[in-house]
């Protein structure tokens, strides 16, 4: 793409002597800080990135009959490999937990990192707006456990900024290389793939007609053929890469299917872009931040657009601002649910917002306007990390109580989790977080501590990711009564699982009984088939909110 001539600004120089450069740093490592700090990261569906992982690296070791009883590795390619590779990679160095770590610390270095390179290729003095990235760095979907997704929003700053560089004169090289950019953003997500696909071909096609545009006003336009010659040049090789990836997602769609549920109005949608809701993950509260930066956003583009309006400069730089809209108008008509995925709409609010980040590095930041933009993004993002830290902390003393009784779980057992509070209650009954449950899949930390089998293993039961259950032993269908292995409380039928299929339960880990709870019928069920065939081994000091029931006369794991 189109990269302005630009003076240096005056601020090059050692690090440590660049303020710009040195408040980057600094906030880069205060984001890693809550990582290594906390024993566990408050995340829905992280543990069972971690468990799957540890199956994954562990399926074909002689001692892992279990695993091999109850799970398929998928053979096809599915956009969800990336993290679960990487954790599986880690966990033969170090334990679950520490290559957890060490996969979210990966996260929190690229996402300023990659858009800061991709701000460079906008414009040389550009870098500093990176700065406006740390706000969205622990938002919603990564305390939903989206680590994948997670992955592929660092990611997409890669590709766009390589087209963003070399997109004036692409070559073959450039066309093979971005092409296996591409597909390793594909293996992280489908729907960040998507968002550079679609960046990609409006900058690359606004690049061309603005090309064309400048030839004819200058007179030099030769008809058609001289638009084939730049659309060679300067087209051809970003929107061929686009290809293998093209046939892939296709593969997928195909496999999956294309059924959605609709989502929420237009009306709704908007107001939640309004206020950058994807951002809120924990209480209301940190909307006193959201909304001040989706407004920063909002202004800081309209500012831009009528002066340059008015002065008549828009031009090939507004191809960033073009994809921002276009994105912007996909997340508003696209549906809550497709092909499986889930909270699909939250995701996609994330990409205008960082295509607007890349639009405003089109433009000449000088003196109190870029002290000011600096500041309040600062302010913003240390503000909601204050607010994380102790949320951080709430959840990590409960999370420590569920676990507390893992080391008497027999390894290459199996394990049933049935939560009655999967966001978490206090003894006062006020939840923990309001947006997700980090308790309905904490089960996985323990299988993938303990090496057992997790039957509430909810990816193996989806079909888009690289662990599945047999069809034969799915807790989901044989287990779940009406759905409701992860219902509050759970409807499940696990006494006769054994005899139905061949597998076994021969633990049952039941988290935070609410009061409420107590005499409904799939409580009293669930305590029915505990005393029919179990014995209580275990009930946590803190607060008494997790038992842990063994079934009676379990043999010992066979050695291998």
């Amino acid at each position: 793409m189109e990269r302005p001539q630009q003076q240096s600004s005056g601020r090059a120089g050692t690090w440590y002597r660049n303020p710009e450069l040195l408040l980057f740093i600094v906030l880069i490592l205060v984001h890693l800080f809550p990582l290594w700090y906390f024993d566990y990261f408050p995340s829905q569906d992280g543990p069972a990135h971690l468990n799957n992982a540890n199956v994954i690296r562990s399926y074909n070791l002689p001692q892992s009959e279990h695993f091999r009883k109850y799970y398929l590795l998928s053979p096809h390619p599915e956009p969800n490999w990336s993290g679960h590779l990487i954790l599986a990679g880690l966990t033969w160095l170090v334990s679950p937990l520490t290559a957890e770590k060490i996969l979210l610390s990966i996260y929190v270095l690229l996402f300023p990192l990659l858009l800061r390179y991709a701000l460079i290729q906008v414009r040389s003095d550009a870098g500093f707006l990176a700065i406006l990235v740390f706000p969205f760095i622990y938002g919603y979907p990564l305390h939903l456990g989206l680590y994948n997704f997670s992955l592929g929003l660092a990611l997409f700053f890669l590709p766009l900024g390589y087209v963003l560089k070399h997109g004036r004169r692409f070559t073959l090289r450039h066309t093979v290389l971005l092409a296996l950019l591409l597909i390793v953003l594909y293996f992280s997500h489908f729907i960040a793939l998507l968002a550079a696909g679609l960046a990609i071909g409006i900058l690359t096609l606004w690049q061309l007609a603005a090309q064309w545009v400048q030839r004819r006003q200058r007179g030099e336009a030769g008809g058609p053929g001289e638009l084939l010659r730049l659309f060679r040049r300067c087209a051809l090789g970003p929107l061929a890469a686009l290809l293998p990836v093209t046939l892939l997602a296709a593969a997928f769609l195909e496999r999956q299917g294309a059924g959605h549920v609709a989502g929420n109005s237009i009306r709704q949608l908007a107001l939640s872009a309004a206020g950058l809701f994807s951002l809120v993950s924990f209480h209301p509260r940190e909307q006193f931040c959201t909304w001040p930066l989706a407004a920063i956003f909002f202004t800081v583009a309209a500012v831009l657009f009528l002066l340059r309006l008015i002065r008549r400069e828009l031009g090939a730089r507004e191809g960033l601002l073009a994809a921002a809209v276009a994105f912007g108008l996909v997340y508003l008509l696209a549906p809550a649910k497709m092909s499986g995925g889930a909270v699909i709409n939250e995701r996609l609010m994330l990409f205008p917002f960082l295509l607007l980040i890349l639009w405003f590095g089109t433009a000449a930041w000088r003196g109190a306007a870029r002290i000011g933009l600096q500041a309040a993004a600062a302010l913003i993002a240390l503000t909601l990390f204050g607010m994380h830290i102790q949320d951080y902390a709430r959840v990590n003393d409960y999370l420590e109580e569920y676990l507390s009784g893992a080391e008497l779980i027999e390894p290459r057992s199996t394990l049933l989790a049935l939560s009655f509070s999967h966001q978490g209650h206090t003894p006062e009954g006020r939840v923990l977080t309001r947006r997700f449950g980090p308790f309905i899949h904490a089960s996985g930390y323990i299988a993938a501590q303990r090496n057992v089998v997790d039957l509430k293993n909810y990816e193996a039961t989806t079909g888009h990711f690289p662990v599945l259950y047999r069809p034969e032993l799915d807790p989901y269908t044989h287990i779940g009564v009406n759905h409701g292995l992860e219902r509050q409380p759970p409807q499940v039928s696990f006494i006769d699982y054994g005899e139905r299929t061949g597998g076994s339960v021969d633990y049952v880990l039941l988290w935070r009984i609410r009061d409420r709870q107590r005499y409904l019928e799939p409580t009293l069920d669930i305590f029915r088939q505990l005393e029919q065939g179990y014995e209580l081994i275990f009930t946590s000091e803190q607060r008494g909110y997790m038992q842990l029931w063994r079934r009676r006369n379990l043999e010992p794991p066979s050695k291998f």
